[in-house]
């Protein structure tokens, strides 16, 4: 299980912004990716 880590992360962040209305830039914050990359993979 090596996408384990990743696979935490991304529900992660799918969690926070859909139900836990968390901004994009604090999402990128708290997970350690560049803004672009969290609005261009997770945008809503």
């Amino acid at each position: 299980m090596t996408d384990r880590p990743n696979s935490l992360r991304h529900t992660y962040a799918t969690l926070a912004l859909l139900i836990g209305g968390m901004g994009v830039h604090k999402l990128a914050r708290q997970t350690g990716i560049s803004i672009a990359m969290s609005g261009g993979r997770y945008s809503l």
